[in-house]
């Protein structure tokens, strides 16, 4: 590997400088380069156990990240990717303010962001990472959690073998 990019943020606690409690949640973008290629792993890390509304949101962001998938496949067009995550999102009285995904592979962030106005129509071979946000409320409770997919000629391959929606369940 030639890079490792953390970054973190707490996102149920103000920044205090007092450090963590045990009920809260830490966001962390994990971007991995291999020659020359991109992939990310975002996941909302529990400290101590989720909550039982942060499990809701966990729940609700699995969906979301379910019904984006169904649409990662060749003749997608990129716009239909944003909508889909973010109207299950609001079927379950949550907000997502936050783009559901966008392009990767030769930079962080390529130039495709998982946006409603995207035209760009899927085709093999690209990749996308999928992590659509949920929260309760601005500023409020939430989780932002996904994996990165390589569209291929029938559908898309997860690049991951981790199961994040899984990981605050058993503590």
């Amino acid at each position: 590997m030639n890079n490792i990019i953390i970054a973190t943020q707490n996102q149920l606690l103000p920044r205090t400088g007092r450090g963590t409690r045990s009920a809260c949640t830490l966001f962390l973008e994990i971007t991995l380069s291999c020659e020359g290629y991109y992939a990310q792993l975002p996941v909302c890390l529990p400290v101590g156990k989720y909550s039982p509304s942060v499990r809701e949101l966990v729940a609700v962001s699995e969906k979301a990240t379910e019904t984006g998938v169904t649409l990662l496949r060749p003749g997608t067009r990129v716009g239909d990717l944003y909508s889909a995550p973010v109207k299950t999102v609001q079927e379950y009285s949550s907000l997502s303010p936050l783009r559901p995904g966008h392009a990767i592979g030769l930079d962080v962030i390529d130039f495709r962001s998982v946006t409603e106005s995207n035209e760009t129509i899927l085709k093999p071979g690209m990749t996308v990472a999928m992590h659509p946000a949920v929260l309760r409320e601005l500023g409020g409770e939430g989780v932002g959690m996904g994996y990165t997919y390589l569209i291929t000629e029938t559908g898309a391959e997860k690049l991951s073998k981790f199961d994040l929606h899984k990981l605050g369940q058993h503590r």
